[in-house]
């Protein structure tokens, strides 16, 4: 005959020594928190990989910089995501490893500075809405950028249809009022660069800066290369004869016009590929001066590259509101 009254002790005792173990934060209470964590987790999954090209004031230099999800860490008592940059970007003025994690649709950054999370992506926010990112500036002063979501569309990678704010940063410095505008992808981030301000605020930095994503993946999402005709690595070391580019390229945002000079009647190849690295517009060659309609291009971040015999000669991009 089966004892009750034992049994119902036992499970009792059971569940108390259960608590505890959650109580006191060994293994079985930090498993039970990571798989809770894991099921809600839509940014930076583990293995998380991201590459941005990066480019240099002063030469013509190309590199890129690599952040990779590498494991979790509490923090304050939130379980967040351990973000390491390879080949990290001085002027960002940021360290080389990041923590952030997900509420919903919201992202919170660490600031070691602050000793505080902060927003850092809204990827729900609504048109005309609005989020502060808040920072301590290279003076020790506490700072901060708004965003603000200008106009929203759908990104289609791989299969997944991405949510994208199309946002304009903004930052006041000395009465003046600092802009940029970029693109903010659910699940990815900013397509220029994951920390895309400036926390030296007034400073001028002279070294390296972002020029917007090579490549991502993960395991739910997988691989997507932005630019097919370069790999996510590619790297430009320029002679001082090539630090000049023979072609300049202006977009006149009044009338939609993307306009590039060269030097002379050499024939160069244009290319326009949208930010799913889609082709838009391959030109068949031209000479002195190239004009591109793109009023019917939808807004988004783009890529222009111009290419003579071959060689990559000049690569850029921008957005279109």
């Amino acid at each position: 005959m089966i004892d009750l009254k034992s049994l119902f002790k036992k499970l009792v005792s059971l569940i108390r020594s259960r608590l505890d173990l959650l109580v006191a934060g060994k293994t079985a209470g930090l498993i039970l928190v990571s798989i809770v964590y894991s099921s809600a987790q839509n940014f930076a999954p583990i293995g998380a990989e991201w590459h941005f090209e990066k480019r240099f004031a002063f030469r013509g230099d190309v590199d890129y910089v690599k952040i990779i999800c590498n494991d979790t860490i509490l923090i304050n008592g939130k379980l967040c995501q351990r973000l390491e940059k390879i080949n990290n970007i001085i002027c960002n003025n940021r360290p080389d490893v990041e923590y952030v994690f997900s509420n919903g649709d919201s992202v919170f950054l660490y600031d070691w500075r602050l000793k505080d999370f902060g927003l850092m992506y809204v990827f729900n926010a609504d048109l005309n809405e609005s989020w502060t990112i808040k920072f301590m500036g290279a003076n020790q002063i506490l700072d901060s950028i708004n965003v603000n979501v200008d106009s929203i569309s759908t990104m289609n990678i791989n299969g997944h249809a991405l949510r994208a704010l199309h946002v304009t940063y903004s930052q006041n410095v000395n009465n003046y009022e600092y802009t940029s505008q970029s693109t903010i992808l659910e699940k990815i981030g900013d397509l220029i660069y994951m920390f895309n301000w400036n926390a030296n605020g007034e400073l001028i930095c002279d070294g390296d800066y972002p020029t917007g994503i090579n490549c991502y993946s993960d395991s739910q999402i997988g691989f997507f290369n932005w630019n097919p005709m370069q790999d996510c690595d590619h790297v430009t070391v320029s002679s001082k004869e090539s630090m000049i580019s023979p072609v300049k390229m202006m977009f006149r945002e009044e009338d939609d016009q993307l306009i590039v000079l060269g030097q002379e009647e050499n024939f160069m190849h244009l290319y326009i590929t949208n930010s799913q690295g889609q082709f838009l517009y391959k030109s068949s060659g031209f000479g002195v001066q190239h004009q591109v309609d793109i009023s019917h291009f939808v807004s988004g971040i783009y890529f222009v590259q111009v290419h003579d015999n071959n060689k990559v000669i000049l690569s850029k991009s921008f957005v279109k509101r």
